[in-house]
């Protein structure tokens, strides 16, 4: 039994955050039997239990950040302070001065990969 689960778990894609239909195409490609558990539109959480693959459903909650404060900094310390994993960086203005505006403002939390718009002269 336990050399199965271990096959079970090596062959698992990682479906959490998927598409419950999505997640399911990819465990029967692979010919995984699994249980669907809750309700919602997304994949939250896989766990194995009696040798029996389960995928609870729910709502993705995403994950959000807060906007760091980067007016008064020159741009390239600006760039050098933001996350470029996690916002997007839109220049206005002219180019390498100091950063006088920035939308959203600080300490706004937003989702991962927002736009970050910073007004420079």
């Amino acid at each position: 039994p336990g050399e199965m689960l271990a096959k079970k778990m090596h062959k698992l894609p990682p479906v959490t955050g998927f598409l419950v239909e999505n997640a399911q195409t990819l465990l029967e490609a692979k010919e995984l039997k699994y249980k669907l558990m809750g309700k919602g539109p997304y994949v939250k959480r896989v766990f194995i239990k009696d040798e029996t693959i389960y995928l609870e459903r729910g709502d993705l909650t995403i994950r959000q950040d807060k906007v760091p404060r980067v007016t008064g900094l020159t741009l390239r310390e600006a760039m050098q302070k933001i996350d470029l994993s996690r916002f997007r960086i839109e220049l206005r203005g002219k180019g390498n001065g100091i950063v006088r505006r920035q939308e959203p403002p600080p300490g706004k939390k937003v989702s991962r990969r927002t736009s970050l718009i910073l007004v420079c002269n």
